[in-house]
């Protein structure tokens, strides 16, 4: 793991800091844990907005405990508008748009998406929707709120393939 990230052992509460210094709409979250990966921003404090952080090298993963450990916040495509935006899918470990890259300034912490690069960054915009931007929006704080007791969140698997990915060539990422 790496030194100073997230506790993969840990459940976090997201909060934007475009939206911290008001009361509404913090939290990033899922919408309808039932019925896909869509994600919001939301004052309620539940396991949609419970995640577990996932390093791996240089890159890490997210988990929704919510909608379980069979998916992973990766990106999809707006067909209509043509943007991306963050989206909770079917893991899969060796795609890249699962995998972020994160840097941590001692205050915030910035989430890149290794598919998308510097302008793929998890955010929020001044609507409170949950985007992919470089703009204000992009910096996050981490609320640790317990422990991950669940076998089924085992970090083995992206581990595995993590290393697989690593030892074939495939990852673009580096370290910052």
């Amino acid at each position: 793991y790496l030194i100073d990230g997230p506790d993969p052992d840990v459940w976090y509460q997201l909060f934007s800091n475009l939206t911290e210094s008001n009361t509404q709409n913090t939290l990033l979250g899922v919408i309808n844990a039932n019925n896909g990966g869509d994600l919001q921003m939301t004052t309620m404090t539940n396991s949609s907005t419970n995640w577990q952080i996932v390093q791996f090298n240089t890159s890490c993963y997210f988990r929704n405990q919510a909608l379980g450990p069979s998916f992973q916040l990766g990106t999809a495509l707006q067909q209509q508008y043509g943007d991306y935006y963050p989206y909770l899918k079917v893991a899969n470990s060796s795609a890249l748009d699962q995998q972020w890259i994160w840097v941590f300034d001692g205050s915030y912490y910035e989430f890149e998406n290794a598919a998308m690069g510097i302008m793929g960054y998890l955010s929020v915009s001044i609507g409170n929707l949950p985007i992919m931007d470089a703009g204000a929006g992009h910096l996050w704080t981490l609320q640790s709120v317990g422990n991950i007791n669940d076998a089924s969140y085992s970090t083995l698997a992206i581990q595995v393939c993590g290393s697989l990915l690593h030892e074939k060539g495939a990852s673009r990422l580096t370290y910052r």
